[in-house]
């Protein structure tokens, strides 16, 4: 009655986890969340004291969205908002498209700084 009752709910015989199993992928879910939740508010606490919060507020979603769907969809706008602002800053400055060529051409000269 028991394989039954596993077959009907859709869970194999041999898909039981060991309670060593079990500790080990709880205790992993649980150190992925303290490590990114203390990145990502080390990186919000960042947006007003110095530091580079724009970098360490996407590492600490991004490890927070190997465990949580909410971390991937907020790391996903996050990634969005940022390729906006990317384009609308590349457009006020004038510059476009970044390209790889090591030299200025005469249109994108604001693009490059000299050293």
């Amino acid at each position: 009655m028991k394989d039954a009752v596993a077959e009907a709910a859709g869970v194999g015989i041999g898909s039981v986890q060991s309670p060593a199993a079990w500790a080990l992928k709880h205790a992993k879910r649980v150190m992925v969340t303290v490590a990114g939740l203390a990145l990502f508010g080390i990186g919000i606490a960042m947006i007003v004291l110095p530091g580079p919060a724009l970098l360490v507020i996407p590492i600490g979603l991004g490890i927070l969205s190997t465990e949580y769907v909410w971390a991937r969809n907020l790391l996903h706008w996050f990634k969005e908002r940022f390729k906006v602002a990317l384009a609308a800053s590349l457009a006020a400055t004038g510059c476009g498209a970044v390209s790889a060529s090591p030299r200025p051409t005469e249109e994108g000269h604001r693009c490059w700084r000299y050293r």
